[in-house]
Formats: structure tokens, sequence, C-alpha cells
């Protein structure tokens, strides 16, 4: 995605080619249960990542 955003691929053909390739290995791996992520969502950590990246941005730290 950052090679097309920063221009560097500029063939649709290419570009749609790469989104099906990637489409269909998610779609592979999601019906046989074998994603990298885990059964159930680490609520804890996503909220001390989110509280960071607010007061990074926001200066806080």
């Amino acid at each position: 995605m950052l090679t097309v955003k920063r221009g560097e691929i500029t063939e649709l053909r290419r570009v749609l080619d790469d989104i099906e390739r990637v489409s269909a290995r998610a779609e592979r791996l999601l019906s046989e249960r074998r994603t990298p992520l885990p059964a159930e969502p680490d609520h804890e950590a996503v909220s001390a990542w989110s509280i960071r990246a607010q007061r990074s941005h926001w200066g806080w730290m």
C-alpha cells in the first residue's frame, strides 16, 4: 500500500493483482483458522497503546 501511495507503483493491473493475491491469502488463512491473530483481543494492551499514542501525539508524555 505504501508503494502505491508514494507513487512507486502506477500500473493499475499490478495494483489490482496484488490486492487479489493478498485478499485470497487472507481468505484462505481465515477459512483454515490459521491467522496470526489471537482468538480473543487483548483489551488491556489495546487500551494502553491507545493512551500512549494519544499522549505522544499531543505531547503529553
